[in-house]
């Protein structure tokens, strides 16, 4: 895929559409372009998260790590419970560009695909470099905890008047 296709698919995510297109197009000229193979593991949940993932094709599914003891002999097993199938145009781990966290689930190649991968010391340098960009992200950060905080306060309305 093109550097053009890839910024592309950014510029439909809103995350990444704020920005200007001068910062964007430094990431996406920086980002690892990885093609993976069916079973291949992203990351683990409780990983240091450090970058996030644009994936371009195929499909990652989210899960968490599941064990149970099965059977008469107690045997512990362990499997992946998918929590959640992530499809070309999606983006994983936005907040890890910007602060510390642990990854709060697993992720894995479901489906042979592309994906784009880019670290957080290259996005923070961009930050550091550009005012614009630190502004038009604070502004996209603000508006979705101001959507998520309405949502949340309509839903506990909607559950007290049952």
């Amino acid at each position: 895929m093109s550097i053009e296709a890839e910024m592309t698919v950014l510029k439909r995510l809103g995350f990444f559409a704020c920005l200007p297109e001068q910062q964007l197009r430094a990431l996406v000229f920086g980002a690892e372009r990885m093609r993976l193979h069916e079973g291949h593991e992203l990351y683990q949940k409780g990983d240091i998260a450090d970058c996030a993932y644009i994936v371009l094709g195929g499909r990652v599914d989210l899960f968490q790590p599941v064990r149970r003891s099965l059977g008469a002999d107690r045997r512990i097993k362990e499997y992946r419970q998918v929590v959640y199938a992530v499809k070309a145009g999606t983006l994983l781990g936005a907040f890890a560009l910007i602060s510390d966290k642990r990854r709060e689930t697993g992720a894995y190649v479901a489906q042979r695909g592309d994906v784009l991968r880019i670290n957080r010391t290259s996005f923070r340098r961009q930050l550091q470099q550009s005012a614009d960009m630190r502004s038009r992200l604070y502004t996209y950060i603000f508006a979705n905890f101001q959507s998520m905080t309405m949502r949340l306060e309509n839903r506990a309305r909607a559950l007290a008047s049952v």
